[in-house]
C-alpha cells in the first residue's frame, strides 16, 4: 500500500509548498479541489488535510481513500485558514477521538555528547506544542502532543538506544509492544536481547 501512496503525497507536498490546490479522486469517483495545508496522522491513517475550494470548509481525508491527485496550477485559491487555525482542528479531532497524547523523551547524556540528535521532525507527524529543556545532568527531555500510532512509536525505536520515554503511559506500553514484535528486543529494556 506505501508504494501507491507515495506518488500521490509527493504531489501533496509539492502542492503545499507551491501554495496550490490538488484536483483529488476518491476511490468513489468522486472529484474534488482541494487547498492542502498537511499531510498528517489523524485517527490513525495518514491523512491530507485542506480547503474544499468550493466551499471554504477545513476538512481532512484518509489518503488511503484517494485513487488521484492532480496539481492545479490554473486555480488561484486564497486560504482561509491560518496554520494556528488547522493545528487547532487536527488537534479537536484528535481529543474528540482520545488519540491525544502528551509524549515525553529523554535523550540519554551519550546521545547528546555523540551526537547528531535524531530527527526531531520525522515526515507526517504533526506535533502541537513542543518544547526542549535540559535537565542538570545536560540530558534533553522534549515533548510534544501527538496522536498514538504505529509510526510514531517506528518513529520512536528508531532511536531506542538515545532515549527514555517518560510519558505518557499509553505512548510508552505502545512503543514497548511494538519492540516486543520485533525479534531480538525484550520488552521492557528495549535492547538486543543476548
Amino acid at each position: 500500500m506505501i508504494l501507491l501512496i507515495e506518488p500521490l503525497i509527493t504531489i501533496i507536498q509539492k502542492a503545499i509548498v507551491a501554495h496550490r490546490a490538488v484536483g483529488i479522486t476518491l476511490d468513489g469517483g468522486k472529484v474534488m479541489e482541494i487547498y492542502p495545508h498537511r499531510v498528517t496522522i489523524i485517527e490513525g491513517r495518514l491523512s491530507l488535510v485542506g480547503e474544499s475550494c468550493r466551499q471554504g470548509a477545513l476538512a481532512y481525508y484518509s489518503i488511503e481513500i484517494i485513487d488521484k491527485v492532480v496539481e492545479l496550477e490554473e486555480i488561484s485559491y486564497r486560504p482561509n485558514y491560518t496554520n494556528l487555525e488547522v493545528d487547532g482542528m487536527i488537534s479537536l479531532v484528535r481529543r474528540l477521538s482520545g488519540n491525544e497524547h502528551r509524549l515525553v523523551v529523554k535523550f540519554n547524556h551519550d546521545a547528546m555528547i555523540n551526537g547528531p540528535l535524531p530527527l526531531l521532525t520525522p515526515p507526517y507527524h504533526h506535533f502541537v506544542s513542543p518544547n526542549t529543556v535540559f535537565n542538570l545532568h545536560g540530558e534533553m527531555i522534549w515533548s510534544a502532543t501527538v496522536e498514538l500510532s504505529d509510526r510514531l512509536c517506528s518513529w520512536l525505536i528508531t532511536m531506542k538506544d538515545q532515549i527514555e520515554i517518560l510519558g505518557t503511559d499509553e505512548i510508552r506500553n505502545s512503543y514497548y509492544q511494538q519492540c516486543k514484535s520485533l525479534s531480538g528486543y525484550r520488552h521492557i529494556e528495549g535492547k538486543k536481547a543476548s
